[in-house]
């Protein structure tokens, strides 16, 4: 099973503090780190239906979309800063 997921919030209407908080309050998440406001990248080794069950009383009917990101190296490629290359080689497994 793949541990990292990408979570896409709506910044606007989720405190970003709150969400935080739960998610890594919650014993499955191991790590996280923050894109910009609303955009996650989250170690936690459940399905991302367990992490969105987890959040929901915080996201409420807010818009919030949580995927797997596939650890093979080819499937993602980018331009970032470079942090966010070694949070994902530190938490792909």
């Amino acid at each position: 099973m793949n541990n990292v997921k990408i979570v896409y919030y709506n910044a606007a209407a989720i405190d970003q503090q709150r969400l935080e908080t739960s998610i890594f309050s919650n014993s499955n998440c191991f790590a996280h780190y923050v894109i910009k406001p609303g955009l996650l990248l989250v170690n936690y080794s459940g399905t991302a239906r367990e992490l969105f069950d987890a959040v929901e009383p915080i996201t409420g009917d807010n818009s919030i979309f949580i995927h797997d990101l596939d650890e093979d190296v080819t499937a993602y490629w980018g331009i970032m800063n470079r942090t966010i290359w070694d949070w994902l080689r530190a938490n792909r497994h």
